[in-house]
């Protein structure tokens, strides 16, 4: 984390503003990264998030940015970005580069089950938002100019980053540990799954959809922050993600047995905005499963080969790695709620 003078030096110089107070977010400090919530004045506050790194290295912040333009445009709530005073969507200043959003007051979910069918109704209206060809490309305003910008993929996506996925288990598999075999099977054949899907409905995905980066307004409307990896994909992943998530505000996370009544609340605000076709249908239970998935795909190349960890040390192996089996029943009975 920063010395706080270079924040007040970032917001100043980039951004023209005077901030009364800056205040840490994170609930831990990480070396080259902070959170903080800048208070203007009483009226007036932002979010900023700020990493050690030259802005043009920040793909994925920019991502949400463009994200976050776009949902702006169309007038999906959400935070609003702010841009420096020439325009940039991220501001750079003495080794710091920084995104500035507006700041959403009110509580975070506790995940409680009127909650959980806000959320779902809040993710099917994002997934209702029109992402047709002019808007994937689409004319932001800045300053009375037009600036083309486009809306980039998920973190899911493109379908190449799953193939890559694959293609290091293969490369992994000879060297994978007994204890890990049946994992790297379960992964295999999730993404090989999701690699075979057609003509799956795509929409603007938030990508992290969980209750904890959804915030209750003193209005009693539900916004969700935190838009990192955001951006085009199939609808069906970010459900299924949220489907698994959700069992996170219970105390057993991560072992996992799947809630019935916070899964059919999930499932009662999300088709009462946006139904599930046949497809999506067929497929929910493998959406549920695609993020472990994902992340044993990331994890278990690093456990494999000479001079490699031992997987007992990967934390993610070693919280996660038993619960897989279990995932496509949450899926399983979402569908049963319907």
């Amino acid at each position: 984390m920063p010395d706080l003078t270079k924040i007040h030096h970032l917001i100043r110089q980039e951004y023209g503003l005077d901030a009364i107070t800056v205040s840490p977010l994170q609930l831990h400090d990480v070396a080259g990264r902070g959170i903080y919530k800048v208070d203007i004045d009483e009226d007036k506050q932002y979010l900023l998030r700020a990493y050690q790194q030259p802005r043009e290295t920040l793909t994925r912040l920019l991502n949400s940015a463009e994200t976050l333009l776009f949902l702006e445009k169309v007038g999906y709530p959400a935070p609003r970005v702010r841009r420096t005073t020439e325009g940039a969507l991220l501001g750079y200043c003495s080794g710091w580069s920084g995104l500035l959003l507006t700041y959403i007051p009110g509580a975070m979910s506790t995940g409680t089950v009127a909650e959980c069918r806000q959320i779902g109704e809040k993710l099917a209206e994002l997934h209702n938002v029109q992402i047709d060809g002019t808007a994937i490309l689409y004319s932001a305003p800045l300053e009375n100019q037009s600036v083309e910008v486009g809306i980039p993929h998920c973190r899911w996506q493109p379908k190449d980053r799953v193939t890559q996925w694959k293609g290091r288990l293969d490369e992994a598999a000879e060297l994978v540990p007994d204890e890990l075999t049946e994992l790297l099977e379960f992964s295999l054949d999730i993404l090989s799954q999701v690699m075979a899907w057609s003509e799956m409905p795509m929409a603007l995905l938030h990508a992290d959809p969980n209750p904890f980066n959804a915030i209750c307004t003193p209005q009693n409307e539900m916004i969700f922050i935190d838009w990192d990896g955001s951006g085009l994909g199939p609808a069906i992943l970010d459900l299924g993600y949220l489907l698994l998530t959700t069992h996170a505000v219970l105390p057993e996370w991560p072992r996992i047995e799947p809630n019935r009544v916070l899964i059919e609340a999930i499932m009662q605000g999300y088709s009462s905005v946006r139904p599930l076709n046949k497809m999506e249908k067929q497929v929910l239970p493998i959406a549920t499963c695609f993020n472990d998935a994902v992340w044993a795909a990331q994890n278990i190349p690093q456990v494999t080969g000479p001079g490699t960890q031992d997987w007992r040390e990967n934390r993610t192996l070693n919280r996660f790695g038993a619960r897989y089996p279990v995932l496509r029943t949450i899926g399983e009975s979402a569908l049963t709620s319907l």
